[in-house]
């Protein structure tokens, strides 16, 4: 059913798209990719809604959710829902073990809170959260670094060298 729904999808035939994607989550109900595949099918056929709630469920069961979360993430964003955007990318943030990919939704992060003229409130959010993170301040560093190179502000990027430069372990992070 599968490859029926993906064929309807491309010929523009939602309906039985839909009804193909439906036939794939009743065979494989906690399969992530088949509700992603009916989300998709929706966004195509003009019902974001419905497509939303399918990204939710496909987040439910999914084994890589943070690929789900970006995906739930721009959606919203299509929709200028900033606000929902921002929270999914902060919980997907907070999930995340891999340093490369954290820097990523850091920038994620950044980009959101600056639209919605709350970037203060992140810093001060990374500053609470950095003691409970092993590395808290390289990554705090590493943002602001990010911040710095974008020229968003560089007092933050000067506040940070004030703060990490007593500390050996951390003073690369917060050179240039």
């Amino acid at each position: 059913y599968e490859e029926i729904a993906k064929t309807y999808l491309e010929q523009g035939q939602w309906d039985r798209a839909l009804e193909a994607a439906r036939s794939v989550i009743q065979s494989a109900p906690a399969d992530a990719s088949a509700h992603t595949l009916y989300a998709d099918i929706c966004f195509a056929a003009g019902r974001r809604e419905e497509g939303l709630e399918r990204l939710k469920e496909a987040l439910r069961w999914s084994h890589q959710p943070n690929e789900i979360r970006a995906r739930l993430a721009d959606a919203y964003l299509e929709e200028s829902q900033l606000k929902l955007a921002r929270e999914v990318i902060e919980e997907a943030f907070w999930e995340e073990t891999e340093p490369d990919s954290k820097l990523a939704l850091i920038r994620r992060l950044t980009t959101l809170y600056l639209q919605e003229g709350r970037l203060s409130e992140l810093v001060e959010r990374f500053e609470k959260r950095q003691s409970a993170e092993a590395d808290g301040w390289r990554l705090v560093c590493t943002w602001r670094r990010f911040i710095g190179k974008h020229r968003i502000s560089h007092a933050l990027v000067r506040s940070c060298r004030s703060r990490c430069w007593c500390d050996p372990m951390i003073r690369s992070c917060c050179a240039n």
